[in-house]
């Protein structure tokens, strides 16, 4: 530029053509030490683990153990599985137990889902909790029926 020449004067347009808006980086996650390791949730899932597979390893252990007279004989023997294989009493009322698991659950999504549904979209936040409440309290009705007497 000369000295006895102004200088350009830039539009809006040439402005933003010619300059470049310095990057935004992305927000960055808060990370705090430790929270990522995979063996924090650990104690958790043990818990679970032995809460499930316990009890299945005494169900299985008693299977292979016969009952005379209504007490449980411990000698370890097959009979109970041959019996259960070879009695059509038990395939029956194994399929029937699982047919009304089937009928239990279907029941319980048909009309749950539309209930959650409502609940999570239609319901205030501030009402959520009674909504959720009048879902519960008929399922304490046994509790409370044994505790009163």
């Amino acid at each position: 530029m000369d000295e006895g020449q102004a200088p350009a004067v830039q539009t809006n347009a040439g402005l933003a053509g010619s300059m470049q808006l310095p990057s935004i980086p992305p927000p960055r996650r808060i990370r705090r030490r430790g929270l990522e390791s995979p063996l924090l949730p650990l104690p958790a899932v043990l818990l679970v683990a032995v809460g499930f597979f316990a009890p299945l390893a005494v169900l299985i252990v008693y299977s292979f153990w016969p009952t005379v007279n209504g007490r449980i004989v411990h000698d370890w023997t097959i009979a109970n599985y041959v019996r259960f294989f070879a009695n059509e009493a038990y395939w029956r009322m194994l399929l029937r137990s699982f047919g009304l698991c089937a009928v239990a659950a279907g029941c319980t999504a048909v009309f749950s889902f539309p209930f959650a549904y409502f609940v999570a979209t239609k319901v205030p936040p501030t009402k959520r909790l009674g909504w959720i409440l009048i879902a519960i309290i008929p399922f304490w009705t046994s509790y409370l029926i044994r505790v009163e007497r």
